[in-house]
């Protein structure tokens, strides 16, 4: 796994090694000259600000740097952990029922988007259980805003202060922070600030969300 200063300084290093300023690089990018000023990495409440998959994605195409040497130059090791295609699958999809299992099986691997190389490159760290959602309205807010990627790993455990994302065979798709966990489900604090509690009997699956860009 690699952490929110790993990821920022890896935008420094490959800014200075083009020669820019990280204001610089943004620009060179076509993205908003101050989206990697230092003010924009923590928020004002302390919580700290990830970049989006696509300015990264934006910089290393400007400045033709493959994605094992931007994480290399954050102290990301990579070695043996090969990135691989992570399905891709949209709200829509999960709050319809998909099970994202289904997406890892052979006959559908062909039929789904695949996520974007910065998560498939974190995805590595984590295992085969995990695939990525992008959230594409304000359903989530304020605990992910919209255009925010998410990483989530249905195999992990999972337990107080993980933020989560769920199917729920009686309220559907379901994000939240789990406030606790006990063998007969879990008490969830939502993103609007109400508690749920969700029955493991009625939960088709369950993801710890791992990383989060916004």
């Amino acid at each position: 796994m690699f952490t929110h200063d790993q990821i920022w300084t890896a935008i420094d290093r490959l800014a200075k090694d083009r020669g820019y300023s990280a204001s610089g690089l943004a620009r060179q990018a076509g993205l908003d000259p101050t989206s990697f000023n230092r003010s924009k990495r923590v928020s004002p409440s302390g919580k700290p600000r990830w970049p989006s998959t696509e300015s990264i994605a934006k910089i290393l195409s400007v400045t033709a740097c493959a994605v094992g040497d931007f994480l290399s130059m954050g102290g990301i090791e990579t070695t043996g952990k090969a990135a691989t295609a992570v399905p891709l699958l949209d709200l829509a999809t999960l709050a319809g029922g998909r099970n994202p299992a289904a997406a890892r099986e052979k006959s559908n691997k062909d039929k789904d988007k695949t996520a974007p190389a910065t998560i498939a490159a974190a995805a590595a760290h984590y295992g085969p259980a995990c695939f990525a959602t992008h959230i594409d309205d304000k359903r989530f807010e304020p605990l992910f805003r919209k255009g925010a990627d998410l990483l989530i790993d249905t195999d992990g455990d999972i337990g107080p202060g993980d933020r989560i994302l769920a199917f729920s065979r009686r309220d559907g798709l379901v994000c939240g922070v789990v406030k606790a966990a006990q063998k007969a489900g879990w008490d969830l604090t939502l993103p609007d600030g109400t508690h749920k509690t969700m029955a493991a009997t009625d939960t088709a699956w369950m993801g710890r969300i791992v990383l989060a860009t916004q």
